[in-house]
């Protein structure tokens, strides 16, 4: 046990570690007397002296480890006063020299005895401000608002640790005089008669002769006596120096240890100015007989650095590329100026600053130390930089598995390099023909919102599904996602116009219909919009997201269909009870947003709670699910840039098409926001911006458009679509209107030269037998 400090912890500290000890040597199972001298043995000489002399233990007592303890506990830890405790702890501050941890361990000890309770943490902070021995400290400490224990130490340290790091660069920036003195002991470097001059204030003529230095001007702040000269050295320890070295006569064997290892000291040059006084002194150590030079290898090194010839290593010689291509890229660089001015540079050594250096090859300036002349050829590293006239055969071998642009640059970056290379082969790699034609699917564009709503029935999405062999009509309504199945008998445009007159009957008109580009929504469902007086918006064909909206609730619709079929209930029970079910982040039901109430079912419901009750509000939170539904989606989206009319583009494969080749056509005009009519091997088709991708510039070189007879060229077999006697109506959409606008004419229709197109614009041209 120690007895230096606090006697109370030292015994804390040393009872638990005795109890670890017998616990872990097993003493606890063997006899109390051996316990008890067991713990006579170490607790210390004067922890002996204190249990001989200090202790009242009876006989029995002597034996009994437990006993013993007790008693000590007893001596070392008397009955404490608070007061007394407290009033040590108050009286801690921060010694000279005193680390901040050190200090705060000490007032941890202290407040351990002086039973703060929960008070302990904030009794140390405070401790730590009044006793902390900085001042500067100690005014951070005060400024800062909710000071905590924690805060408290950390700012300490950082401020302790600042200082330090201060006083080590004062001392580092301080450079002593040079003294023509040889040191005993010291380095060459050490510090010694360290003065700084400072600027005194003008006080006019100090009346002092010419070069005298006021004491106010020079002041010796620290220093040293000075080292031992040579022959002051060479004086103090004259038996040393001019004693006779003898010789032991005979031969002597030293034994080593082959276990020991040889000291290896670091090699090191001798300095110029000294070589002479070296080489010197080994010859007259030589010429006595006091050392012999070793010329065969040895364990033992010496410490001065063996003189090595110089290797050549050619780096071409390691190039993996035959003697024929490495001519050609030799040829090739002499021919190329821009090289042949970094070559010139690199041997005649790169000027100091960028702006002596060639212009033209300024651009290897940030890499200058890497570049290597070898052969006549130019190497960054291990990597060829290649001329310029070589650049596009090295483009398509680099291209001749077709991968992707990425993974071409990361190929061809660990042996090749010339300036711009990624951008170039990303160019490269995006004009390739065969890439472009195998091309996998656009990224998603940011997500287009329809016009939202101010009542309901304002806005609505029409669709059609068929379930169990039976085809039905959905509209649904984009205020109260309220929606209606109609059972149509037949796909015919006249029953859909019927079954919408009907809803409409009930709901009244809307004031625009969103559909997508269907045969039932042609030329007949376009005087019907002119007659029920509503706009009618069609998306692209084959763009399904457009009419998002509709898609939904027939995904919902067939769900519910489909499980009332499996447990053979009323599937029109199921569509109630959906239409009754308030829909999540809006607070109400779509009958309640549609209706103004709430519908009757099964489940039990007061009167009061089947009243009408107009829901306010719907507008806004439908605008905060679009916002938030939007930004999901634009995540992972991002805008493709329009097309121009006349511009080449590439046509995605249509469905059916196994050869799996974006077709290379010509945009017409633009339709829609984000659909284009385009005209591919002379059929006309109406896509959406995803679907199309500017061709490369091998495709528009070799595309030839003849103008109207393109059109009229004949119809692409693999891709056939349902023909109809004209294109839809189709118009952009535009902010809700209180007056119903008249539907425009039709958007990219071809001329009118009395053929009959399809519905996305393409020639139409029956057997000759059906035209006789």
């Amino acid at each position: 046990m120690s007895f230096t400090g606090d006697w109370s912890v030292n015994w804390d500290i040393f009872r638990a570690e005795y109890e670890d000890y017998v616990l872990v040597t097993g003493t606890a199972e063997k006899d109390k007397k051996i316990q008890a001298a067991t713990l006579r043995s170490v607790m210390g000489s004067e922890c002996r002296h204190v249990y001989r002399h200090n202790l009242n233990l009876s006989v029995a007592g002597t034996g009994d480890p437990a006993v013993i303890l007790d008693e000590l506990e007893k001596y070392f830890k008397p009955a404490k006063n608070t007061i007394y405790e407290r009033y040590v702890f108050g009286s801690c501050k921060q010694e000279e020299g005193e680390s901040i941890d050190n200090f705060v361990t000490r007032l941890r000890e202290r407040a351990a005895t002086c039973e703060y309770g929960q008070l302990k943490d904030e009794m140390i902070r405070d401790k730590i401000v009044l006793g902390v021995a900085n001042e500067s400290i100690r005014r951070r400490l005060l400024r800062e608002k909710g000071l905590t224990l924690i805060t408290a130490i950390e700012m300490c340290r950082a401020a302790e640790q600042t200082d330090i790091r201060m006083r080590a660069m004062d001392m580092s920036t301080t450079s002593p005089p040079h003294t023509e003195a040889v040191h005993a002991v010291a380095k060459q470097h050490s510090r010694q008669n360290q003065w700084k001059q400072s600027n005194p204030p003008r006080t006019g003529d100090t009346g002092l002769v010419q070069f005298t230095i006021p004491g106010d001007v020079l002041k010796v702040e620290h220093a040293q006596p000075g080292a031992l000269t040579k022959e002051q050295l060479i004086n103090k320890y004259r038996d040393v120096f001019n004693s006779p070295v003898e010789s032991v006569p005979g031969e002597v064997h030293f034994d080593l240890d082959p276990n020991v290892p040889a000291v290896q000291s670091a090699p090191r040059n001798v300095p110029i100015a000294m070589k002479a006084a070296v080489k010197a002194q080994l010859d007259k150590y030589e010429a006595d007989g006091h050392i012999a030079p070793v010329t065969d290898p040895t364990d033992w090194i010496s410490n001065m650095q063996e003189q090595e010839d110089v290797q050549h290593v050619n780096q071409a010689d390691y190039l993996n590329v035959s003697s024929q291509r490495l001519e050609q890229i030799r040829r090739h660089t002499d021919r190329d100026e821009c090289l042949q001015a970094l070559k010139n540079t690199v041997l005649m050594g790169w000027p100091d600053v960028k702006e002596e250096a060639p212009l033209i090859a300024r651009e290897y300036w940030p890499f200058r130390d890497e570049i290597s002349v070898q052969n006549g050829v130019l190497f960054r590293g291990q990597k060829v930089i290649i001329p310029k006239s070589l650049r596009p055969e090295m483009l398509t071998r680099i291209h001749s598995s077709h991968i992707g642009g990425e993974a071409c640059y990361r190929h061809a970056q660990e042996t090749l390099y010339w300036p711009n290379m990624q951008t170039e082969i990303k160019d490269f790699v995006s004009t390739c023909s065969t890439c472009n034609v195998y091309a996998h699917n656009q990224q998603k564009e940011t997500m287009l919102s329809h016009d939202l709503p101010t009542r309901p029935w304002q806005i609505l999405s029409m669709d059609m599904f068929t379930h169990r062999q039976k085809d039905y009509l959905l509209i649904v309504d984009h205020y109260s996602d309220f929606w209606e199945i109609e059972l149509l008998p037949d796909m015919s445009a006249e029953t859909v116009i019927k079954r919408c007159k009907a809803q409409f009957a009930r709901h009244g008109q809307p004031e625009r219909v969103i559909t997508d580009n269907g045969p039932q929504f042609t030329s007949q469902f376009t005087r019907f919009t002119s007659e029920w007086e509503f706009e009618h918006v069609t998306s692209s064909p084959r763009h399904p997201k457009a009419n998002g909206k509709a898609e939904s609730a027939v995904k919902i619709a067939k769900n519910l269909l489909r499980k009332a079929a499996h447990d053979g209930d009323d599937p029109w029970k199921a569509i109630l009870h959906w239409r009754n079910t308030p829909t999540e982040n809006m607070g109400s039901s779509p009958a309640q947003r549609l209706m103004s109430r709430r519908l009757k079912t099964s489940i039990p419901a007061t009167n009061k709670l089947l009243e009408p009750v107009v829901v306010v509000g719907v507008t806004e939170k439908l605008r905060h699910r679009k916002q938030l539904a939007k930004s999901f989606y634009d995540r992972s989206a991002r805008d493709l840039p329009e097309l121009e009319v006349g511009e080449t583009v590439r046509m995605k494969p249509l469905p059916g098409d196994n050869t799996g080749r974006w077709r290379v056509g010509t945009c017409l005009r633009r339709v829609a926001p984000r659909s284009y009519l385009v005209d591919v091997d002379g059929s006309l088709y109406r896509r959406n911006r995803v679907d199309l991708r500017v061709a490369e510039p091998t495709a528009r070189a070799t595309h030839k458009t003849d103008g109207p007879e393109a059109a009229h060229a004949p119809e692409a077999a693999s891709a056939p679509e349902t023909a109809v006697e004209a294109p839809p109506t189709v118009t952009e959409p535009s902010p809700v209107r209180s007056t119903p606008k008249a539907p425009s004419s039709p958007v990219g229709a071809p001329p009118s030269d009395g053929h009959t197109y399809t519905r996305v614009g393409r020639l139409s041209k029956p057997p000759l037998r059906f035209t006789m």
